[in-house]
């Protein structure tokens, strides 16, 4: 295991926390100034990523299971 995957092993059970009580701040914590997030084949900076998740937690109504995959 390299240093970057341990870290995501302790940073995604905060996220899953987090997303579970639907807390944007928790939720996005870790996203920089240069942070970049490529969904639906765009590009969002910062912003935008914090603003999509913002849109994905209106809808969101419960968190009933999570599962955390990492791949190399």
């Amino acid at each position: 295991m390299d240093k970057y995957e341990d870290e995501l092993r302790s940073i995604y059970p905060k996220l899953d926390i987090a997303l579970k009580a639907k807390d944007i701040k928790k939720l996005t914590a870790f996203y920089d100034e240069k942070y970049t997030l490529v969904s639906d084949g765009k590009t969002l900076d910062r912003v935008a990523a914090v603003n999509q998740w913002k849109s994905v937690l209106e809808f969101l109504q419960k968190v009933e299971k999570l599962e955390t995959h990492i791949e190399k």
